[in-house]
């Protein structure tokens, strides 16, 4: 049993891969041109790694009172409380 498995396995092979059926090589299945053939392309352009990005160097810190500004949220107006106020108290 396990000699006729081998017996297959290796003719199953040898038909499957095709030896011995061709001479030369078979045609080149092609929709274009040859994957080995040079192509025109674009001339590289050189173009510097540190394009576009921004310094993140460390700078002399602001003073306290202005970081509170930038960071607080902004100041709302409230109208003076009078009669045309709904929710005012009247004197």
């Amino acid at each position: 049993m396990r000699r006729i498995l081998v017996i297959v396995l290796v003719l199953g092979t040898h038909g499957l891969t095709g030896w011995g059926w061709h001479r030369e090589a078979p045609p080149w299945p092609q929709a274009g041109p040859m994957p080995d053939a040079p192509v025109p392309v674009k001339p590289y352009r050189y173009a510097p790694v540190t394009s576009g990005a921004i310094s993140n160097r460390p700078v002399a810190p602001m003073p306290w009172p202005d970081v509170n500004r930038r960071v607080s949220p902004p100041a709302v107006k409230t109208p003076p409380p009078g009669p045309s106020t709904p929710g005012a108290p009247r004197p």
